[in-house]
């Protein structure tokens, strides 16, 4: 996402779509954070799941999200049994094979997938953004 600073010294990002723009702005004097999405009021929602991945090459996490089109972020990190180190997703590296893994969604969970050796049966830590 690209970060698009207004002139009112807000920042938003850009959706998906070339005309959806999310702009976040924060009222100094009561301290609410204001979400717009195309200029129609919307509300982030943040949830954190935690639990431990399975013994294979992935594991399934339900989102609960009604529209999963509304998921703004997601992040994870899962616990190395080797390093005893949190590794982000994304992490690959060929000599590092065994604590990569990646994030998928689907309409009903958040899939960590390709998950190494070092990753399975361990902690993991899931963070999702929505609109609401």
């Amino acid at each position: 996402m690209a970060l698009y600073p207004t002139s009112g010294g807000s920042a938003g990002t850009w959706g998906t779509e070339t005309r959806a723009f999310h702009e976040v702005t924060k009222d100094l004097a009561t301290g609410l954070t204001k979400n717009d999405v195309n200029g129609t009021p919307a509300t982030m929602i943040t949830k954190y799941f935690t639990g431990t991945t399975d013994n294979d090459t992935s594991t399934s996490v339900a989102h609960g999200v009604s529209d999963f089109d509304n998921i703004v972020s997601v992040s994870a990190h899962i616990l190395s049994s080797a390093t005893g180190r949190y590794y982000a997703s994304g992490y690959a590296d060929a000599a590092d094979a065994a604590e990569s893994f990646r994030i998928q969604m689907t309409t009903a969970n958040i899939l960590l997938s390709g998950v190494g050796a070092n990753l399975r049966q361990q902690k993991y830590r899931v963070k999702i953004e929505y609109l609401t």
